[in-house]
């Protein structure tokens, strides 16, 4: 599964968060996005989010997206994990 992380400027609330993430959500390559922890109350963890992809997406297309909204400060494709 292809996923992108993204963090949103810190000055953004959570109502503005959550329609962003909305926002992004209804995408039609982006199946699932939400923050990395919804329960946190640390602001410098709230803002990072996270999306996954469907298997025909371009995650570099889609990070160029992203970092075209004003609210996203930064995008980008986690290094793949590999087993050892």
């Amino acid at each position: 599964m292809k996923a992108i992380m993204f963090t949103l400027h810190p000055e953004i609330t959570p109502e503005q968060q959550e329609a962003i993430l909305s926002h992004v959500r209804s995408w039609e390559s982006v199946t699932q996005v939400a923050t990395l922890d919804p329960e946190t109350e640390e602001p410098d963890i709230r803002h990072i989010c996270y999306a996954y992809l469907g298997e025909d997406a371009d995650p570099e297309a889609i990070v160029q997206h992203l970092m075209s909204l004003p609210e996203v400060a930064s995008a980008s494709v986690p290094p793949e994990r590999r087993s050892i």
